[in-house]
């Protein structure tokens, strides 16, 4: 079994205003998912799309003026949990899945 891990943030699933360029990229993450699960379906690959909130590193500080450890921010360890998770079987979800981290 081969997983394959596209990453689309959660503007990705949700538009907001002064984003548009941006928000539109990533939904055609969450399309291509969908996509390629229905192209490669019979080979036994699955596909996701994991979509994480504001994830507390060192770009999102400097683009969105957030502090280390603010409120909100998710650890990059819950989204690379939920990455190994899928690749490996111990979290289910149907292929073609775009799956929120907040």
């Amino acid at each position: 079994m081969l997983a394959v891990n596209l990453r689309g943030p959660l503007l990705g699933r949700h538009g907001a205003a002064d984003y548009v360029v941006y928000c539109a990229t990533k939904f055609g993450v969450v399309g291509l998912t969908e996509a390629l699960a229905d192209e490669v379906a019979e080979s036994g690959v699955r596909v996701f799309a994991v979509c994480p909130g504001l994830v507390d590193t060192p770009l999102a500080h400097r683009a969105v003026g957030v502090t280390p450890g603010a409120p909100g921010l998710i650890r990059p360890e819950i989204v690379a949990r939920v990455i190994v998770d899928l690749a490996t079987g111990r979290r289910r979800a149907a292929s073609g899945t775009a799956l929120d981290v907040t």
